[in-house]
């Protein structure tokens, strides 16, 4: 969850882009497991569909999944990362 001002976000489809990546980079079986149990126990799930992933990163398109997971976890992460006072605190100037 919310560790130091951080939320860890993540989506099934980035849990198996990394699991591919992992595999292609010959990490241990038992390895690739803990990781990945590690980042679901550790993460927030963020469910995307398939119109929220859309092309935005050219240069590389496998990125795409981990900016729309941010984008559509931004919501979740806000009442985690501001702090109790500013939530929707009306600031006014003294004049």
């Amino acid at each position: 969850m919310a560790e130091e001002g951080v939320c860890l976000l993540y989506s099934a489809d980035m849990l198996l882009k990394y699991r591919e990546k992992l595999i292609a980079k010959k990490v241990q079986p038992e390895r690739r497991v803990s990781f990945l149990r590690s980042l679901a126990a550790r993460g927030i799930l963020v469910s995307l569909a398939l119109a929220d992933i859309v092309p935005r990163v050219l240069a590389d398109p496998d990125d795409d999944v981990f900016l729309a997971c941010a984008l559509a976890g931004a919501p979740l992460t806000w009442s985690l990362t501001i702090p109790t006072c500013c939530r929707w605190k009306k600031h006014t100037s003294d004049r």
